[in-house]
């Protein structure tokens, strides 16, 4: 009976022309999203690298120069794209992918206020998983909120009953054909997508599972979407409640806690402006002392300091050269401070992360959305990694220059030499260690508690023949 129902969904399905209309446009829309992102993620994987190339090319083919000029020159590097990132971009159209090195400056381009941008306040960058979480709900309101209730309107349904048939064998047939249904567009999407992958270059296989993880949330997203329109629909008098109840589920589900999260959270926690936070970090980094001031009360102490240490009266005695001395306590002092102020941000967004979490309660669009990111490696964690690893690279670059500056430069005419360009030639390169996504299941317990409750309230709504 069950598959006599679901055959018989299949032909009403095929003299639809709206839902045929509507399926064939969700095969091109998707195979047109996938394409397009995955040709824009190669087209920024070759230019990063064409760049990185060409910066690193720059760095190593400087003539002979003072240390300190080369760590002004400074060098620039790239955030690797994680193969995932066509399927969802997450944050990076609103982030820099690369940074700027430099001496005294911290130029942290992943610094923005992440929680309350563009990709949290609207539904974001249109992507696979875009439209997964946001317009394929709607498509299956399409489909099937006359699911039961077109039964009842058509005074079909009590007939059906008369001829022995449960509302519960009808509501799991008519649940049965949509899952299958969902099931294929996930597959098309899967195969597709796992074609651009293999084509992708440095996949590893952490990334083949982060993709079986994101195509597995993608269809049980489904799954709970074919349980609550049916249920919808088997509850409605007729089709028209069914659509409008159907949409107010979606529209508080995909919009209203969506776009609820990033204003909570900013009023919880304020963010601050990146003009501000580098402001207040200029501000701390004057207020302990300036390394360009030769009357800096701070340095004069540092100075005493080191005459003591090296047992001199004076710094023209110093077997090393001051200066450089001064340019290492300076870079120590900025990055003490810079790394200070970042965790107070990162306390921040973690706060916001904890309203996200409470908020999920409401809605697992929120809470898919967010393993989604975390999977594809563009979430704000994926960013801030990059932002720690380049400037602790960017730390030890300057540092070893001054320890150059320190030890081959004399002191009495430092301006006027010059260091051979084989010292930053030998210099260790920057290359970004992309760590693997790790999931916390805990941040899949609201969704699961959702689909329990969903197949619960759908178990019970079939339970009764009226």
């Amino acid at each position: 009976m069950l598959t006599t129902i679901v055959k018989q969904e299949w032909r009403r399905l095929r003299r639809h022309r709206l839902a045929q209309a509507v399926l064939t446009l969700v095969v091109v829309l998707v195979s047109v999203i996938v394409l397009s992102h995955w040709q824009l993620q190669q087209n920024a994987i070759d230019a990063q690298k064409t760049w990185q190339q060409t910066a690193d090319e720059f760095w190593q083919a400087q003539p002979e120069r003072h240390p300190h000029r080369v760590a002004h020159y400074g060098h620039v590097v790239f955030r690797e794209h994680s193969p995932l990132s066509f399927l969802d971009v997450g944050v990076a159209p609103f982030n820099g992918n690369f940074l700027f090195l430099e001496a005294h400056k911290q130029n942290a381009s992943a610094i923005k206020s992440y929680p309350v941008n563009a990709s949290s306040l609207a539904i974001g960058f249109p992507s696979v998983a875009t439209f997964f979480w946001f317009v394929w709900p709607l498509v299956l309101i399409i489909l099937a909120y006359g699911a039961i209730s077109d039964e009842k309107q058509m005074n079909r349904y009590t007939w059906l009953l008369s001829l022995g048939l449960t509302k519960r064998i009808l509501m799991s047939a008519k649940a049965v054909f949509y899952i299958v249904l969902s099931t294929i567009i996930v597959a098309f999407i899967a195969c597709v997508a796992a074609l651009f992958i293999a084509l992708t270059a440095h996949v590893s296989a952490q990334h083949w599972f982060s993709f079986a993880a994101m195509m597995a949330s993608f269809w049980l997203y489904s799954i709970m979407w074919v349980l609550i329109i049916v249920t919808v629909s088997a509850v409605a008098k007729n089709n028209l409640q069914s659509l409008l109840s159907s949409l107010a589920v979606w529209l508080f589900i995909c919009m209203l806690v969506p776009k609820m999260a990033a204003p909570i959270g900013q009023s919880l926690a304020p963010v601050p402006e990146h003009a501000n936070f580098v402001s207040q970090l200029k501000k701390d980094v004057k207020a302990v002392g300036d390394s360009h001031n030769p009357n800096d009360p701070y340095f004069n102490s540092f100075k005493q300091s080191v005459l003591d240490q090296y047992g001199v009266e004076t710094i023209e005695e110093l077997p090393v050269n001051y200066n450089g001395l001064i340019m290492a306590e300076g870079e120590r002092i900025t990055s003490d401070i810079y790394q200070r102020h970042l965790h107070t941000l990162e306390q921040t967004f973690a706060e916001h992360e904890r309203t996200h979490q409470w908020l999920s309660w409401l809605s697992p669009t929120l809470v898919l959305s967010k393993v989604s990111v975390l999977l594809s490696g563009n979430d704000r964690a994926s960013i801030d990694e990059f932002a720690k690893q380049a400037e602790a690279y960017r730390l030890s670059l300057i540092q070893a220059l001054n320890k150059v500056h320190t030890e081959q430069i004399d002191h009495h005419n430092d301006r006027a030499q010059k260091i051979s360009g084989d010292v930053w030639r030998d210099m260790a390169l920057f290359e970004f260690d992309m760590k693997p996504a790790q999931l916390p299941l805990k941040n899949l317990l609201p969704f699961l508690v959702w689909l329990v409750l969903i197949a619960g309230l759908f178990y019970r709504v079939g339970a009764k023949q009226s």
